[in-house]
Protein backbone atom coordinates (compact mmCIF):
# COMPACT_ATOMS: atom_id res chain seq x y z
CA UNK A 1 0.00 0.00 0.00
CA UNK A 2 1.33 3.47 -1.03
CA UNK A 3 0.14 6.53 0.25
CA UNK A 4 1.04 10.24 -1.09
CA UNK A 5 1.00 13.41 1.38
CA UNK A 6 2.35 16.63 1.14
CA UNK A 7 5.58 17.98 3.25
CA UNK A 8 5.36 21.74 3.94
CA UNK A 9 9.00 23.73 4.69
CA UNK A 10 7.57 26.50 5.72
CA UNK A 11 4.97 28.86 7.40
CA UNK A 12 2.25 26.11 6.03
CA UNK A 13 -0.52 27.77 8.54
CA UNK A 14 0.18 31.34 6.92
CA UNK A 15 0.55 32.86 10.76
CA UNK A 16 3.70 34.63 10.02
CA UNK A 17 5.63 35.58 6.82
CA UNK A 18 3.30 32.89 4.53
CA UNK A 19 6.41 31.89 2.59
CA UNK A 20 6.05 27.96 2.29
CA UNK A 21 7.72 25.17 -0.06
CA UNK A 22 4.88 22.09 -0.55
CA UNK A 23 6.74 18.57 -1.09
CA UNK A 24 5.05 15.99 -2.26
CA UNK A 25 6.39 12.94 -0.55
CA UNK A 26 5.05 9.03 -0.96
CA UNK A 27 5.01 6.55 1.70
CA UNK A 28 5.13 2.88 1.69
CA UNK A 29 2.88 3.19 4.96
CA UNK A 30 0.05 5.27 6.08
CA UNK A 31 0.10 8.73 7.08
CA UNK A 32 -0.21 8.08 10.67
CA UNK A 33 2.73 5.86 11.06
CA UNK A 34 4.87 8.78 9.41
CA UNK A 35 3.28 11.00 12.04
CA UNK A 36 4.30 8.23 14.58
CA UNK A 37 7.88 8.33 13.27
CA UNK A 38 8.01 12.89 13.75
CA UNK A 39 7.05 12.33 17.29
CA UNK A 40 9.81 9.77 17.50
CA UNK A 41 12.57 11.62 16.07
CA UNK A 42 14.19 12.89 19.21
CA UNK A 43 14.37 9.95 20.71
CA UNK A 44 15.59 7.56 18.03
CA UNK A 45 18.26 10.48 16.45
CA UNK A 46 18.62 13.17 19.20
CA UNK A 47 18.35 15.67 16.44
CA UNK A 48 15.05 18.01 17.45
CA UNK A 49 13.98 18.86 13.54
CA UNK A 50 11.89 21.59 15.01
CA UNK A 51 14.46 23.69 15.75
CA UNK A 52 16.00 23.16 12.36
CA UNK A 53 16.11 26.70 10.49
CA UNK A 54 13.39 27.55 12.65
CA UNK A 55 13.45 31.47 12.83
CA UNK A 56 12.67 34.17 10.28
CA UNK A 57 15.49 33.70 7.91
CA UNK A 58 17.56 31.74 9.81
CA UNK A 59 19.20 29.44 6.81
CA UNK A 60 22.28 27.79 8.99
CA UNK A 61 22.64 25.07 11.22
CA UNK A 62 25.76 24.66 13.86
CA UNK A 63 28.78 22.23 13.00
CA UNK A 64 27.55 19.76 15.42
CA UNK A 65 24.49 18.98 14.57
CA UNK A 66 25.88 19.12 10.83
CA UNK A 67 28.76 16.56 10.96
CA UNK A 68 25.76 14.48 12.72
CA UNK A 69 23.36 14.93 9.45
CA UNK A 70 26.80 14.18 7.56
CA UNK A 71 27.37 10.82 9.61
CA UNK A 72 23.28 10.04 8.66
CA UNK A 73 23.86 10.54 5.08
CA UNK A 74 22.86 13.76 4.55
CA UNK A 75 24.79 15.43 1.74
CA UNK A 76 23.73 19.67 2.01
CA UNK A 77 23.27 21.03 -1.82
CA UNK A 78 24.60 24.85 -1.15
CA UNK A 79 28.26 25.18 0.56
CA UNK A 80 29.89 28.66 0.66
CA UNK A 81 33.35 28.30 1.80
CA UNK A 82 33.37 26.91 5.54
CA UNK A 83 29.29 27.92 5.81
CA UNK A 84 26.85 25.90 4.82
CA UNK A 85 23.59 27.59 3.56
CA UNK A 86 20.31 25.37 3.61
CA UNK A 87 17.63 25.94 1.26
CA UNK A 88 14.23 24.33 1.34
CA UNK A 89 14.70 21.08 -0.70
CA UNK A 90 17.66 20.38 2.25
CA UNK A 91 15.05 21.23 4.83
CA UNK A 92 12.86 18.47 3.47
CA UNK A 93 15.65 16.36 2.77
CA UNK A 94 16.98 16.23 6.47
CA UNK A 95 13.06 15.68 7.34
CA UNK A 96 13.00 12.58 5.21
CA UNK A 97 16.03 11.30 6.66
CA UNK A 98 15.10 11.91 9.90
CA UNK A 99 11.89 10.47 9.51
CA UNK A 100 13.35 7.29 8.16
CA UNK A 101 15.92 6.98 10.89
CA UNK A 102 13.00 6.76 13.51
CA UNK A 103 11.30 4.16 11.71
CA UNK A 104 13.55 2.22 9.67
CA UNK A 105 10.97 0.34 7.65
CA UNK A 106 9.50 3.53 6.43
CA UNK A 107 10.24 3.89 2.96
CA UNK A 108 9.98 7.72 1.82
CA UNK A 109 10.89 9.47 -1.21
CA UNK A 110 9.87 12.89 -2.35
CA UNK A 111 8.39 12.92 -5.74
CA UNK A 112 9.66 15.73 -7.72
CA UNK A 113 6.64 18.21 -9.06
CA UNK A 114 8.00 17.95 -12.70
CA UNK A 115 7.73 14.59 -12.76
CA UNK A 116 3.67 14.61 -12.12
CA UNK A 117 1.89 15.11 -15.20
CA UNK A 118 -0.39 18.35 -15.25
CA UNK A 119 -3.76 17.38 -16.73
CA UNK A 120 -3.77 20.81 -18.97
CA UNK A 121 -0.89 20.68 -21.70
CA UNK A 122 0.72 22.59 -24.21
CA UNK A 123 -1.01 22.60 -27.96
CA UNK A 124 -3.52 20.82 -29.29
CA UNK A 125 -3.68 16.91 -29.13
CA UNK A 126 -4.60 14.48 -32.26
CA UNK A 127 -7.82 15.20 -32.10
CA UNK A 128 -7.12 19.08 -32.49
CA UNK A 129 -8.41 19.66 -28.64
CA UNK A 130 -7.01 21.60 -25.83
CA UNK A 131 -7.43 22.05 -22.16
CA UNK A 132 -7.23 25.67 -21.29
CA UNK A 133 -6.45 27.70 -18.44
CA UNK A 134 -9.20 26.85 -15.62
CA UNK A 135 -10.04 29.15 -13.10
CA UNK A 136 -7.78 31.87 -14.57
CA UNK A 137 -9.78 34.67 -12.87
CA UNK A 138 -9.96 33.48 -9.61
CA UNK A 139 -6.26 33.77 -8.99
CA UNK A 140 -4.85 37.50 -8.57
Amino acid sequence: MSTTFKLPIGDWSGDGHRQCEYYIVESNKPIDAVREAHFNIIEKTGIDINSICSRTEEDQIDEDLMEMLKSMGFTPSNRYGDETILCADDVAEIWILLLMKADPTLDLTIIVEDEIEMLPFYGNDAKGRHIGNIGYGVLR
